[in-house]
C-alpha cells in the first residue's frame, strides 16, 4: 500500500475537483485553526466523506465537506481522542505519536462511510491497522511530511499539501477496507445431482 500510486491517485483526485478539495479544505483549515484545533474530528470525516463519494464516482459540493457535524458530539469527541493521543506521543520521543496518528486515522473515514460512532469506529481503526502496523505508521509519516512541506513555501504551500495528504491516507483506508473484507460467498452451481 504505501507506495508512490497512493500520493498519485490523490494529487489526481484533488485537481479533478479544486474547489471542492482546496478551497473547501481551506475553509475547514481555518476554521479547525480559528477553533485550535477543536475541531479536527468533524472536519476530516467530512473530508473523508467527500473522497469515499468522489471514489465511487459521485458529484462532490462543498456541502459534503461540512458533513461532519452533522453528527457532531461523536466526531468531536474522535477527534479530541485522536488529537490528544497524537500530541501524548510526540511528547514521548516522536515516534509513538505517528503509531498513533497511523492506528487512529481511519477512524475518521469509518464514521464517513459506515457511519460508525465513535466507540465502535475507534474498535475498528485499531483492527484495520494493527496487521500492517510499521506500513501504516511509515505512509502517515510520510503523509505528515507532505503537509508539513507545504508550511516551507511561505504558509500557502499548506493549502495544496494538507488537503493532499488527508485525501492520501483516506485512499489508503479504502484499500486498507477493501484487503481486510470478507469476500463474498461465490454462487454454488448446482449440477443437478442430489447431495
Amino acid at each position: 500500500m504505501f507506495e508512490r500510486r497512493l500520493f498519485r491517485r490523490a494529487y489526481a483526485l484533488v485537481m479533478e475537483d479544486p474547489k471542492a478539495f482546496l478551497l473547501g479544505g481551506a475553509i475547514l483549515a481555518a476554521i479547525n485553526l480559528a477553533t485550535s484545533g477543536l475541531l479536527i474530528g468533524p472536519a476530516l470525516v467530512g473530508i473523508s466523506n467527500a473522497v469515499l463519494k468522489r471514489g465511487r464516482e459521485e458529484e462532490v459540493s462543498l456541502s459534503d465537506l461540512f458533513s461532519g457535524f452533522e453528527r457532531f458530539g461523536h466526531t468531536l469527541l474522535a477527534g479530541l481522542v485522536y488529537s490528544l493521543c497524537v500530541a501524548a506521543g510526540l511528547v514521548f520521543f516522536i515516534l509513538p505519536g505517528l503509531v498513533a496518528g497511523a492506528v487512529l486515522f481511519p477512524m475518521f473515514p469509518l464514521m464517513a462511510e459506515k457511519r460508525l460512532a465513535f466507540p465502535e469506529a475507534f474498535t475498528r481503526a485499531w483492527q484495520l491497522t494493527l496487521p500492517d502496523l510499521f506500513e501504516h505508521s511509515l505512509l502517515y509519516t510520510l503523509a505528515l511530511a507532505l503537509a508539513a512541506a507545504g508550511l516551507l513555501v511561505y504558509l500557502v504551500g499548506v493549502f495544496l499539501t494538507l488537503p493532499l495528504a488527508v485525501v492520501t491516507l483516506v485512499l489508503a483506508y479504502q484499500e486498507m477496507s477493501r484487503q481486510n473484507s470478507p469476500e463474498p460467498p461465490q454462487p454454488v452451481e448446482d449440477t443437478g445431482s442430489p447431495a
